[in-house]
């Protein structure tokens, strides 16, 4: 199991400051560390067709945007900005985390979308995720895949990819955003967006937003 030292791979961060009466559950971390090397499968170069074992610093992003739990149980992290360099796998890490809120979050009409400033990169990391489906015969079991969605039958849930210049972002309740590039996000279509998901999510118990962008770049102006 998963404990709370996990934090030691990311520089700067202290899980206590500010915690409150959040605490660490580390079944709650192995939970989505685990799901990628169970279910997913990488697709590409060397790699292809072997699970996906997280990196120690991917384990700790991950580890602690899920196990640190709210006295109600809900997660206490509802929105996380990751900055990567680049050729670090940030698109698939983006998809298995899309994936596991469509499937292993056991959200009832869960609402997840993949978000990019533009239609080609929100069909990157849509696209990571439904090959992940097919390579695995438990999610393609559970899984539904159509041009432009994902879906989960059993629980009303559906995965879908928009960007900033579709217009299809209102009317969304989403259970989970993930939103790739951020720092490209800089059009004022960009921001509607950014601000249509956010908002999207009042209904939700413990909705989450994932911004996931490139180290190195620009301040993301939607985070100012």
């Amino acid at each position: 199991m998963i404990d709370k030292e996990v934090n030691l791979f990311l520089p700067d961060y202290n899980p206590e400051a500010q915690a409150g009466d959040c605490k660490f559950e580390g079944d709650c971390a192995s939970r989505v560390v685990d799901f990628f090397s169970m279910f997913l499968k990488h697709d590409k170069g060397i790699w292809a067709g072997k699970p996906f074992e997280l990196l120690p610093y991917q384990v700790s992003i991950v580890a602690n945007l899920y196990g640190w739990i709210r006295p109600d149980k809900s997660r206490r992290y509802r929105s996380a900005l990751v900055e990567l360099p680049r050729k670090t796998g940030k698109s698939h890490l983006a998809a298995g985390l899309a994936l596991y809120h469509l499937i292993g979050d056991s959200e009832q009409g869960g609402e997840v979308v993949v978000a990019a400033s533009t239609r080609d990169q929100a069909s990157i990391v849509f696209g990571i995720a439904k090959r992940f489906v097919e390579r695995d015969e438990t999610l393609s079991k559970h899984c539904k895949i159509y041009r432009n969605a994902i879906t989960v039958e059993s629980t009303g849930s559906t995965m879908k990819a928009i960007s900033s210049d579709s217009g299809t972002a209102h009317g969304l309740n989403c259970s989970a955003c993930v939103m790739d590039e951020l720092h490209v996000w800089t059009k004022p279509d960009a921001r509607q967006l950014f601000e249509a998901l956010v908002t999207s999510q009042g209904a939700r118990r413990q909705p989450i937003n994932i911004s996931i962008t490139t180290a190195g770049t620009a301040e993301p102006t939607l985070w100012r």
